[in-house]
């Protein structure tokens, strides 16, 4: 008959070995005839957990720990297997009994401990847990990766850097040690460093979905809308299932040159076909809201310093609550000066960021919601899927994304007659609704600094402040050969992304392979707004981008007296320009072709005083137009929602 040591030996090897029922057998002989062996109980309860009956794992471990107190291992373990099963509380007090109890040398309960902290938001002793971690084991890769995460949530962006590279210097093979020096480079804006990470995460982990998406986001922002494109399509091809990265893929379509309002339909009617939702929830009755106010819900991760945020003010702050009441449901992460504002000015604001559709569901229910806005539609952190499966009797989409949803529920498109012109109907699966003011209003910076004049002696300048994604290969050459015909002037891109060197060199390289002379292609990174608002004085005419126009940036330039010359075409992304500047009476600046957009330019920044007279009063005349009129756009929506909603 084996003895006491030899079953404990046998229970230990077995359950090292995996072979969970040995290691029970094994048990089973000591606990016959010592039922409170703590050791036995410790290994059983290991077995049964390994075997999924973490129940009855717990129990045993439970029991060993009664019977042996001061039995660091054993409460370690309970520790982590509460922990797996959510009793958080609990799972503290067990692992620090075990750190109590445990040998200076023994961290896994401190391990566990900063997991679970990590986990309920309590970044700063999490920290401390870790560190106590490293203080014995330095060169633990797990911590210093969990670390160097913690360390991220803070926002202490250096120090989780330099620990998630020394995890990856332990752990090259790695890949999501390299998918977290990628991700804390690109936010610092070293993109092709970034890029270097994301590539080293590949190669250990080709199938490694969200690591392809950020790889797309960042090729994006290099201005490399082609092979973002790819990359989106890679991280679907990895995790078909996931609508995020099919979203995606979608927004990239936008900025690809040559793409139609045709095809950009099918790839949003598909999403919808496998993503949407096939059975919604019926749209409810909608009683006659004649003589009371309207109750208006938008839902947006990008209420703050965002284009959404500056669209979006004027309109809240313009809005009669008599005539019609705005619900914010918010989901922005960091929140800044523009959020409060918006706070402020909103009838309520609801922060939904950390509840699922169904608790939104039931929030807009609460609050009445007559019409819900989507401001997001498939970019980032948007939240379709509840409209998909419909949250309110009437709903629409505005402001954000560039076109149809392809959500079946979604049933109105807010936009003018110069995003959609007529005849274009078909090329939307929702309602479009034009408003007559323009798409969007428009509240500028308090802080914008006043035009000023040309300095004497100062070189011609072209500028665009657009996104590089936005500079299409198309464009690039249309930029190339306006250049050629004006052999003074100068070109001026500036942008957050370009203060990385090497995509800077990559966006000349780019444009000399378009023909362009680079010799006179000025590149320049991002600012505080104040002063890239400034930067404007340096500019004689924006040029607007394609097949993505802007919006946001069209109107700063127009606000700081730079006129801006569009190319529009038939998608609904590449008519931004043309509507702003259509409600400014500015059509003169709308090209109808190619040749004209670069006629159109070229004679206006030789013509000092046409340029002079545009600094001199775009301002005065966007303040006066409908697209600052935030009162006059508020009546106008309530009045195009009414009107549908009072529809039998």
């Amino acid at each position: 008959m084996p003895s006491l040591a030899d079953l404990l030996a046998r229970a230990q090897t077995s359950l090292v070995a995996g072979d969970s029922r040995g290691c029970l057998h094994a048990c089973d002989g000591i606990l016959a005839t010592q039922p409170q062996h703590p050791e036995a109980l410790h290994f059983a309860g290991l077995a049964h957990a390994a075997l999924n009956d973490r129940a009855k794992g717990i129990d045993c471990i439970r029991q060993a720990v009664g019977s042996a107190p001061t039995f660091a291992a054993a409460w370690s373990n309970l520790g982590s297997l509460l922990m797996d099963e959510g009793h958080l509380a609990e799972a503290e007090h067990a692992l620090r009994t075990a750190i109590r109890h445990g040998q200076p040398s023994f961290t896994s309960p401190l391990y566990n401990l900063g997991n679970l902290l990590r986990h309920q938001g309590r970044l700063t002793e999490a920290e401390d847990a870790y560190g106590k971690v490293l203080a014995v084991s330095p060169h633990h890769h797990a911590t210093l990766y969990n670390l160097a995460s913690t360390l991220q949530e803070h926002g202490r962006l250096d120090a989780a850097l330099a620990l998630a590279q020394t995890a990856l210097r332990l752990a090259p093979q790695h890949a999501e040690s390299a998918f977290l020096v990628g991700n804390l480079l690109r936010t610092q804006g070293r993109l092709a460093e970034a890029l270097t990470a994301y590539d080293t995460a590949l190669a250990s982990d080709p199938d490694h979905a969200a690591c392809h998406t950020n790889r797309g986001n960042l090729l994006s922002e290099q201005g490399r809308p082609l092979e973002a494109l790819a990359a989106f399509q890679t991280a679907l091809n990895a995790a078909p299932h996931n609508e995020r990265y099919a979203s995606n893929l979608l927004c990239a379509l936008h900025y690809i040159d040559g793409i139609t309002p045709e095809a950009l339909l099918d790839a949003h009617l598909f999403w919808d076909q496998r993503y949407g939702c096939p059975e919604p929830r019926p749209a409810p009755p909608r009683p006659s809201r004649t003589g009371q106010p309207l109750t208006v819900g938008l839902v947006s991760a990008d209420f703050g310093c965002h284009p959404v945020g500056w669209f979006c003010l004027p309109l809240l702050e313009g809005a009669d609550s008599q005539d019609m009441r705005l619900v914010l449901y918010s989901d922005r992460l960091n929140e800044d000066q523009n959020t409060h504002r918006l706070e402020q000015a909103a009838f309520a604001f609801r922060r939904i960021r950390e509840c699922d559709d169904e608790q939104v569901a039931e929030m807009i229910a609460a609050d009445g919601i007559d019409v819900l806005i989507d401001a997001s539609g498939h970019t980032g952190h948007n939240r379709l899927s509840l409209f998909a499966n419909r949250a309110a009797p009437l709903q629409a989409s505005w402001a954000a994304y560039v076109g149809t949803t392809g959500v079946a529920a979604m049933d109105l498109l807010l936009a003018d007659a110069c995003q959609i012109p007529a005849g274009d109907e078909t090329l939307y699966r929702e309602r479009v609704i034009r408003l007559p003011v323009g798409y969007v209003p428009y509240a500028a910076p308090p802080y914008a600094p006043p035009p000023q004049p040309r300095q004497m002696g100062a070189p011609l300048t072209f500028g665009s402040f657009n996104n590089p994604v936005k500079l299409s290969e198309g464009i690039l050459q249309q930029w190339a050969l306006l250049l050629g015909s004006v052999p003074t002037a100068r070109l001026l891109v500036k942008f957050r992304h370009l203060d990385d060197p090497a995509t800077a060199q990559h966006l000349r390289m780019r444009f000399a392979a378009a023909g362009g002379d680079i010799s006179r292609l000025d590149i320049e990174g991002g600012a505080p707004h104040a002063e890239m608002l400034a930067a404007y004085h340096r500019v004689d005419v924006a040029l607007d981008t394609a097949p993505y126009s802007g919006g946001l940036t069209t109107l700063e330039a127009l606000w700081m007296g730079v006129p801006v010359i569009t190319m529009p075409g038939r998608t609904f992304a590449s008519r931004h320009s043309l509507s702003h500047l259509t409600h400014l009476g500015l059509a003169e600046l709308c090209g109808q072709d190619w040749d004209d957009y670069r006629a159109k330019a070229a004679s206006l920044i030789t013509d000092s005083a046409r340029l002079a007279r545009y600094r001199d009063t775009l301002r005065p005349r966007l303040q006066a137009s409908p697209l600052m009129n935030g009162a006059g756009f508020a009546r106008h929506l309530s009045q195009a929602l009414r009107a549908v909603w009072e529809e039998t």
